[in-house]
């Protein structure tokens, strides 16, 4: 028997037939363990996304936490925050307007009460001051209305947890609470309001703390989204002690407020418990409890980051995972399907004669290798395998005409295309051959030269060029063409164009060689930069101008790198500092700077770097400067920063002010000491006087004031003039003054009064000797003078504190003993007791 005959009576037995059972065998594996791959895959993606909503909600949260924080400190920089502590510091009256304490709480209960109707998460806001006591409080009563609390209700909440912490909080910084249920006076409210209490200090400065700003948040608010179902979806909230202060089973809720410490996520849920104490998120299914569980943590509390709320999350298996069910149900019958009709076309044609002319087939495939596309097989000479085979040829064929096609109308369109590109672009486009013939000239060449495309066309490219380069181009072709060097091919560069018109005008000219069809041409792209080259000689001009400026002005100018490198020095400053350009350039500029000034520029250019922070930038004051010579001076300086490409740079303006200073000394002096005698007058005499008698009594130390009037003074100046007088008071001065410790003083009243405040003496005995040389130096004679210038002194001397404790007192007791040497013969001393002067 001939194996063909034998093949045609079982052809279902035949090679063919098995290789299409085990084909569709294999189709049916792959395709039921690609369902099953799929429906996992599935699985861990639903699981993935419920991860995703859990931190979803945990971001939400975040956001509004933020949010509220935001809002806390807008409240907390409100005007009347600081006015109603200015009123509290004056007696109930705001010194800066005027207003009174009652106002400005009622000003500021008008912004809580706006706040809350605006924010329906808000249940109270709340003002306190430094020690705890409520100023100002504004909430919902329980039917939701927004209420102001009277004054004589208002709490002391000094001892709640949340004004503690917030005190020790710095400028900015916002405490975050526990969630509780919100009491009155220690005790509970009903029906329980769980709130949270954001609170912010409120600073006067940087040190001192005078209240505290506190919003009192709907917790129910803030967990809004967390929705949980009877035998469906569950959220709870727990603390990080591990208590719930949300769960679908109300009793749960706050369980250690209400007396029932032992419902704890401990009990209730060991195993979540346990993970959360190692990891921040986690969900995976729960084998006992048919359920999908999760948690994920949410660190309220920037500043206690060990603080957080546990979000957890309980799905059941038939509601997390029921849509995928249904898919892989769905997927497993599509599958049976779709295998059992591969099999049975697989049977279909793999059954089929296989007897087919090979001649033609390789005929074809040689034809379309040629490339001719054209080329088709007749697919109905075969009923099995090779007519799928031939099919495809023809279709092969088919849609390489069609690329083919295709091809030829895509360079078609790409070719309009970047027509349309060159005609449309602002720069000119100008095509040459290798002799300078133009062969193509865009509209933006036309515009720029003044020339039509057809003027042009065919023309020399010399003639949009002026001299020298119209002489020189095609020389320059000839060289490049036999040498190969290039000139400006491939240099973008400036040079000058010529219009039709004539004119002449600059432009930027960038070359490039191609070829094209075997031939060499060159693509010139232009650009006209007339406004450009007129904006920067607008700039030179500017530039010229304020360096003139600079170098006119009386003050110094000078920049500085961020290193504090000198990099300008004006002629202002060189006349200042005494330096030429060359001796500072480069240096460091703490060169002209006195100290300490000069030790400390250095860390604060590097603090600054650091930290951004500002010590003399942007503001002016006064500081010393160093001069060439080594000699300093008081001046004015004032830095700026500027940023130049993103690099710092500093701009310091000095002013001499040595010369106000000096006049500034000179009227400080007119106005504090005697133009006469030198001696400090009566302005500064009191003043001097109330700074030791303060001193003094801090010190428990021992003050004599002594007051002295000149005896014959008057009979001096009748008689030998007031120019001799004068010299005679300058004369006391100056015994007076050598008569006394550094730490006294000596100061003229008026007329021949003088006054000494000897301070710390020790008794008055050590005040008598004191008083005793005074009245003999005073009494020695003049002989500037001459022999009419014979005078006393009266001395009248109050004790401190024994006489009196004030200034006014004092004096007027020293005064009174004074006028009793006066009545007792003159030119002696006496200490005040009791209202009479005794003789010592």
């Amino acid at each position: 028997m001939l194996p063909g005959k034998d093949m045609q009576r079982n052809p279902r037995l035949g090679l063919r037939g098995k290789t299409a059972i085990a084909l569709s065998g294999v189709l049916l594996v792959v395709l039921l363990v690609s369902s099953y791959v799929s429906y996992w895959q599935s699985k861990v993606i639903a699981t993935e996304i419920e991860q995703g909503r859990l931190m979803e909600f945990r971001d939400q949260i975040l956001r509004s936490l933020n949010s509220e924080k935001s809002n806390l400190l807008a409240l907390r920089d409100v005007p009347p925050v600081a006015a109603i502590i200015r009123a509290r510091d004056h007696q109930g009256i705001d010194p800066v307007g005027g207003d009174s304490l009652q106002q400005w709480r009622q000003r500021l209960a008008v912004i809580f009460s706006a706040m809350l109707g605006n924010h329906a998460q808000y249940f109270q806001i709340s003002y306190l001051d430094s020690h705890g006591h409520e100023l100002v409080r504004v909430g919902r009563t329980a039917s939701g209305a927004i209420a102001v609390v009277a004054e004589q209700a208002l709490q002391s909440n000094a001892a709640e947890r949340y004004v503690s912490e917030t005190m020790r909080l710095k400028n900015g910084q916002i405490y975050t609470s526990d969630i509780t249920l919100y009491r009155e006076h220690g005790e509970i409210q009903l029906p329980h309001v769980p709130v949270l209490r954001i609170a912010t200090p409120v600073y006067r400065d940087d040190h001192d703390l005078t209240g505290l700003v506190v919003i009192h948040l709907y917790s129910d608010m803030l967990f809004a989204n967390l929705h949980s179902d009877p035998g469906g979806v569950r959220h709870h909230v727990v603390n990080d002690r591990g208590y719930y202060i949300r769960h679908d089973n109300g009793a749960m809720e706050f369980a250690w407020e209400l007396g029932d410490g032992q419902l704890r996520l401990d009990s209730i849920e060991p195993g979540l418990a346990a993970m959360a104490r190692s990891r921040d998120d986690y969900i995976g299914f729960h084998a006992v409890h048919d359920e999908l569980d999760g948690f994920t943590k949410v660190y309220f509390s920037p500043l206690e980051p060990r603080r957080y709320w546990l979000l957890t999350l309980h799905i059941p298996e038939d509601l997390a995972y029921a849509e995928i069910g249904l898919a892989h149900r769905r997927m497993l019958v599509i599958s049976v399907v779709m295998c059992l009709m591969l099999f049975l076309l697989t049977l279909w044609l793999v059954s089929r004669r296989i007897v087919v002319p090979i001649v033609q087939l390789a005929a074809a495939t040689r034809a379309l290798k040629a490339g001719e596309a054209g080329v088709r097989v007749d697919s109905t000479l075969v009923t099995d395998e090779l007519q799928t085979l031939y099919e495809a040829i023809n279709d092969y064929a088919t849609q390489q005409q069609q690329a083919n096609h295709m091809l030829q109308l895509e360079v078609e369109l790409q070719t309009k295309r970047l027509a349309a590109v060159i005609d449309h672009i602002l720069d000119g486009i100008i095509t040459i051959a290798a002799d300078g013939t133009i062969r193509a000239f865009n509209p933006a060449a036309c515009r720029i030269f003044g020339y039509s495309s057809e003027e042009v066309i065919g023309q020399n490219v010399n003639i949009l060029m002026p001299e020298p380069y119209h002489s020189e181009h095609d020389s320059y072709l000839r060289h490049y063409a036999s040498t190969g060097v290039r000139g400006v091919i491939g240099i973008g560069r400036e040079v000058t164009g010529r219009r039709k018109d004539g004119a002449v005008f600059p432009m930027e000219l960038a070359v490039s060689e191609l070829s094209m069809d075997g031939t060499h041409a060159f693509v010139g792209i232009i650009r006209d930069i007339s406004e450009r080259k007129s904006f920067e000689q607008k700039i030179v001009e500017e530039k010229d101008q304020l360096a003139a400026v600079i170098n006119h002005v009386i003050d110094g100018i000078i920049t500085i790198s961020a290193t504090g490198t000198i990099e300008s020095f004006n002629p202002a400053a060189r006349k200042i500092f005494a330096y030429s350009n060359d001796e500072v350039m480069g240096r460091n500029v703490k060169m002209l700077m006195a100290e300490p000034y000069h030790s400390e520029h250095d860390g604060y250019l590097q603090q600054h770097a650091m930290t951004d922070e500002k010590h003399v930038i942007g503001i002016g004051r006064e500081v010393t400067g160093r001069r060439k010579d080594g000699s300093t001076f008081p001046m004015e300086l004032a830095v700026s920063e500027v940023m130049i490409n993103h690099v710092r740079h500093y701009v310091g303006i000095i002013r001499d002010i040595s010369e106000r200073k000096c006049a500034e000394e000179k009227i400080r002096k007119m106005a504090h000491y005697d133009h006469l005698t030198g001696l400090p007058n009566r302005v500064l005499f009191n003043d001097r006087l109330g700074r030791s008698l303060m001193l003094a009594a801090r010190n428990r130390l021992q003050i004599s004031l002594l007051f002295i009037d000149l005896d014959g003074f008057k009979a001096v100046n009748d008689t030998l003039g007031h120019e001799a007088g004068d010299r005679l008071l300058q004369s006391v001065a100056a015994r007076l003054s050598d008569g006394v410790r550094e730490v006294d003083t000596v100061a003229r009243l008026g007329g021949d009064e003088f006054a000494v405040i000897l301070f710390d003496v020790k008794g008055p005995i050590n005040t008598s000797r004191k008083a005793g040389l005074i009245i003999d130096a005073v009494s020695a004679p003049y002989p500037e003078i001459g022999e009419g210038g014979m005078i006393g002194c009266s001395i009248g001397i109050a004790l401190f504190p024994d006489d009196a404790t004030d200034r006014q007192g004092l004096l007027s007791k020293a005064d009174a003993a004074m006028y009793t040497v006066k009545k007792n013969g003159k030119n002696h001393f006496h200490f005040y007791h009791d209202g009479v002067g005794d003789e010592c």
